[in-house]
């Protein structure tokens, strides 16, 4: 399996909109379409939150298992939320 970060940037604020697409914003799509194109199983897990100002914003990786692994992903991905406890919290406004 293959741990990688979800986006190159902490999350925009809701409603945002992105000053357009930057070379690390691209190198994360090849990442995830590379992925997706393979049909490898990727799901994105909540990894922590990263202060921004007076709040603190949310941060996420992917992982990407083998063909087939899908249920092997899940599991994965269901322990590392269980260990860190970032799963259903949520960035401060």
């Amino acid at each position: 399996a293959v741990l990688a970060p979800a986006a190159a940037c902490p999350a925009r604020e809701a409603g945002g909109e992105a000053d357009g697409a930057s070379d690390a914003d691209a190198a994360e799509d090849a990442v995830l379409a590379g992925a997706c194109l393979a049909g490898l199983p990727v799901v994105s897990i909540p990894a922590g939150f990263v202060p921004e100002g007076d709040r603190t914003l949310p941060i996420g990786v992917h992982l990407i298992g083998p063909e087939g692994g899908d249920a092997r992903v899940l599991r994965v991905a269901r322990e590392i939320e269980s260990v860190t406890g970032f799963a259903g919290r949520c960035a401060s406004a």
